[in-house]
């Protein structure tokens, strides 16, 4: 007893020491994403600033101005040219005379669109035909002024998404560094309030009530920082009136826009469908060598034919250097055929498993032992995932007592015609001793669109290139 109270104290005081590296990860996560915030709010103040600039321009007083000098500026860069157009004049305003370098709201110089350079030659003509041009000053302070007041749509949109796409990351990133580090240090406290227990580590799992996974504000954050990146450089393209190889390529960017906001949209009607599910254990920890049992929750009535199938899997996330996979090192399916509805309102799906004896428990580097219910309904299918605990405690066995799937009455054996409905197929039956199930074409729409419509992109892009003078 005093030997394994010494084993649980050393695996207690290595865990605590995991999880001191981890929050300071956390920490460095913070501090990594700190100047991405605040490119990202720096940029978002510009974009007020000048909205707000030409909005009170909007008001300023007309006057007649002569040019003394006008020129467009190039300024080469390392990867890109921008221009600026500058000048000089002079205006009268409530009988004095000032002099004023400023040409627009913004005074930087760009490259987005032909504004700066239509610009600068339409004042050097005016400046070669000493034509009297419009200035606007600021009655409040009439040294203000400046030749042209226009909004540019194409500058916001390009401003918004740097300072979007950082502001978001960067926040996003700092916020989840945060939580991060909360939990963490939460984590640690509860290791040392209970050594030797670690599915009392995380309150959720001390608890025995787990929440589905919830990837739908993953997905919308996704969806909106890459048609954020996107959508404008395409609008910039198609006023600049881009090749239409250009247009092409950038519409393959635009489809992948539409899919993640597609897939963004069928999250949040899932859970709009079917709510939160949740996994109550009827005892916790799950054990290696022995059972996890228990019952999910829904809110809401899952009215199917085809039943509910319930897939138990213990996985891994494996690393080579380049690439992260997961690999799935144990898994069992099971399918409940009979009605799981409560008084029409409520489903309650039960759960029964059997985990081996010799596989990784739930605190093992990269391992998750996740349980997952689906089930295909009309409109949005059912889905929930949910990450459980499972440990080896005194009830583990090598031997653990099996229960068969066929002989217990909640499950049944997965039918022919659920897996061809699971795949998208149908079966079909040519003989009385023989059936074939048969996978129609495009039967993933969104996939097939998807793969149709980047092909299509792609090849034009290439074709393109072998026929022009592009190296």
């Amino acid at each position: 007893m005093a030997k394994q109270t010494d084993q649980d104290k050393q695996s207690t005081s290595s865990t605590s020491k995991q999880k001191s590296t981890s929050l300071f990860g956390a920490l460095f996560l913070i501090l990594f994403a700190l100047p991405f915030a605040g490119i990202g709010l720096y940029k978002g103040r510009e974009c007020f600033r000048e909205f707000w600039a030409y909005r009170q321009a909007q008001s300023w007083r007309e006057a007649p101005a002569t040019l003394l000098k006008a020129e467009t500026k190039e300024f080469d860069g390392d990867d890109c040219t921008t221009f600026r157009a500058t000048a000089s004049y002079r205006y009268e305003f409530d009988g004095r005379m000032y002099v004023s370098d400023r040409v627009a709201l913004r005074q930087s110089s760009d490259n987005v669109g032909d504004f700066q350079r239509t610009l600068g030659k339409k004042l050097q003509q005016a400046l070669q035909r000493k034509e009297v041009v419009s200035a606007f000053v600021n009655p409040a302070d009439p040294a203000e002024a400046l030749l042209n007041r226009d909004f540019r749509p194409e500058m916001m949109l390009f401003d918004g998404m740097f300072a979007l796409v950082f502001g978001a990351v960067g926040l996003g990133l700092t916020a989840g560094g945060f939580v991060a580090a909360y939990r963490l240090r939460r984590e640690v406290k509860r290791s040392r309030q209970f050594p030797g227990k670690p599915w009392m580590w995380k309150e959720h799992w001390a608890q025995g009530k787990i929440r589905s996974s919830n990837h739908v504000w993953m997905a919308l954050v996704a969806a909106v920082l890459w048609n954020n990146m996107v959508w404008p450089i395409a609008i910039i393209m198609v006023w600049d009136e881009g090749t239409w190889p250009e247009l092409m390529f950038i519409s393959i960017f635009l489809v992948i826009g539409i899919g993640l906001a597609g897939a963004a949209g069928y999250l949040w009607l899932r859970r709009w469908k079917w709510g939160v599910s949740e996994f109550e254990m009827a005892a916790i920890p799950g054990v290696l060598g022995g059972p996890l049992a228990g019952v999910i929750h829904v809110p809401r009535p899952i009215r199917t034919d085809l039943g509910v199938k319930i897939r138990f899997a213990c996985e891994q996330s494996v690393s080579d250097g380049d690439s992260t996979k997961t690999v799935t090192l144990w898994e069992e399916e099971r399918m409940i055929t009979r009605d799981l509805t409560i008084g029409g309102v409520r489903t309650l799906i039960p759960v029964e498993f059997v985990t081996p004896y010799d596989l990784p428990d739930s605190n093992a580097d990269d391992v998750k032992w996740k349980l997952t219910a689906s089930a295909r309904t009309s409109g949005v299918d059912y889905q929930a995932e949910f990450e459980v605990p499972i440990f080896k405690t005194a009830a583990s066995s090598p031997t653990p007592a099996a229960a068969s799937a066929e002989e217990s009455p909640l499950f049944a054996p997965l039918s022919l015609d659920a897996i061809a409905a699971d795949a998208s197929a149908r079966l079909e039956e040519d003989f009385a001793d023989r059936k074939t199930i048969v996978f129609p074409m495009a039967r993933h729409v969104g996939l097939s669109v998807f793969s149709t419509i980047f092909t299509v992109g792609w090849t034009s892009v290439c074709v393109w290139l072998f026929l022009s003078d592009a190296p």
